[in-house]
């Protein structure tokens, strides 16, 4: 409408362009078209400033910082990820924030020691005139979490219980008809050496999975992927359906460690309907008491 567009770090392109391939929390879920992506370091030039895009995985995984330079000012905007110069704010773990040293919050702290900004500008905190002294707080602050969240866990490879991403569909949310089927890809981070993982969908009466389960084998800190084509019933009420993905690793349940929506003759996510009338929508749908 105002003829602007949206430039960002690869890694938001996808989140923003497909929402519904995702399942975080305050995901907006109406899609927004990106009309250029950079990588990591990669720059734009935006009347007298330079724009430099990197990944910025402090408040969530998929964050960015940008810095803003030109001669004799450097600024960094850092979103949520940093909204006090003590700490990256990397406490939910839904919002994934991997058990790193080098990876999410440990890497926002090393680009802050890379691009030297003059000034960081947060989204809670506005602007603040940086001071290089603050880094070995910051670094003290990432490795206590680091810390204290391997010994709440208690296990050796502690990322097996913090990231709740390390297996998830996608796309998790999918909109599908009676007797159609749709593939769904299945996306797999190993926490473990050699884990071999047995994925089976647990399916609502009357669905189908091909194949009805799968294995493979991963090496630590790899990613794997495998495929399911799901079909639904010929028939089938308007509404949504929830497949359940029971895991095994190397022999241990893990009972239904993710899962798969699907939305059936339409979207059943609140914000996706069309009748978004304040006090009709809910009310349609039975999701509110009518008082």
């Amino acid at each position: 409408q105002w003829g602007g567009k949206v430039i960002t770090h690869e890694i938001l392109t996808d989140l923003l362009q497909e929402p519904e391939r995702f399942f975080l929390p305050c995901l907006h879920l109406n899609p927004i078209k990106v009309d250029q992506s950079f990588k990591e370091g990669e720059s734009i030039r935006w009347g007298e400033y330079t724009l430099h895009f990197y990944h910025f995985p402090g408040h969530t995984w998929w964050h960015q910082a940008i810095l803003l330079e030109k001669p004799g000012l450097k600024v960094l905007f850092v979103g949520d990820a940093v909204d006090h110069v003590t700490h990256v704010r990397s406490i939910d773990c839904w919002n994934y924030n991997p058990i790193s040293d080098d990876q999410g919050a440990a890497r926002c702290v090393e680009l802050l020691r890379e691009t030297k900004p003059d000034y960081l500008a947060g989204g809670h905190s506005g602007l603040v005139k940086w001071d290089p002294a603050f880094l070995d707080e910051m670094q003290q602050f990432v490795e206590g979490r680091n810390s204290l969240l391997k010994r709440l866990i208690g296990r050796e490879h502690a990322d097996l219980g913090y990231d709740t991403y390390w297996l998830r569909a996608d796309p998790f949310r999918n909109l599908t008809a009676p007797g159609a089927t749709t593939p769904v890809k299945i996306k797999i981070r190993n926490h473990i050496p050699g884990a071999r993982v047995t994925i089976t969908p647990r399916l609502p009466e009357g669905w189908t999975a091909e194949p009805s389960l799968t294995t493979l084998t991963l090496p630590e800190k790899e990613e794997g992927i495998c495929e399911f084509n799901i079909t639904a019933p010929a028939e089938l009420a308007s509404e949504r359906y929830l497949i359940g993905l029971e895991t095994e690793m190397n022999g241990q349940a893990y009972g239904e460690q993710s899962l798969i929506i699907f939305d059936v003759g339409k979207w059943h996510d609140p914000d996706r309907r069309p009748e978004r009338i304040q006090s009709v929508a809910a009310y349609a749908y039975g999701a509110l008491p009518q008082n």
